[in-house]
């Protein structure tokens, strides 16, 4: 799951820093598709078309996924596509779920944050505030 929401969240990031609207475009159908798991659009039209997008989404995704590790979730059922809508597969007898919600927060969070750092930067935006 981590996996997922790291790419979805370096596409969605992508969609404040998107410089046309051509990419603008992709960034938001690539997000809304990523956000129901399907993870290619995001993947092939846009994260490794921008290198760094795509470290940024294995960077959450790392994050995330070591804190299911550590915190010790366990998935009692499986499918091939993993998105939000599927939190019920981590309850069981010894459901952590709430656990899973915040690796979801803190995989899909740190790309989005990252993408838009790293576009402000690239694109010399300044800050709302100047």
């Amino acid at each position: 799951m981590s996996a997922v929401m790291g790419q979805f969240g370096a596409a969605f990031g992508a969609i404040f820093i998107a410089r046309n609207l051509k990419d603008k475009h992709l960034a938001v159908s690539a997000s809304l598709s990523a956000f129901f798991g399907i993870t290619e659009p995001a993947l092939y039209g846009l994260n490794l078309k921008y290198r760094m997008l795509f470290i940024f989404g294995c960077i959450g995704a790392a994050f995330g996924g070591a804190i299911t590790s550590f915190l010790r979730v366990k998935t009692y059922s499986f499918l091939p596509v993993l998105n939000v809508f599927e939190l019920g597969l981590f309850s069981g007898p010894e459901s952590k779920a709430l656990y899973e919600i915040v690796a979801i927060v803190v995989a899909f969070s740190i790309p989005a944050v990252l993408t838009i750092l790293y576009g402000r930067s690239r694109l010399h935006i300044p800050d709302s505030g100047q």
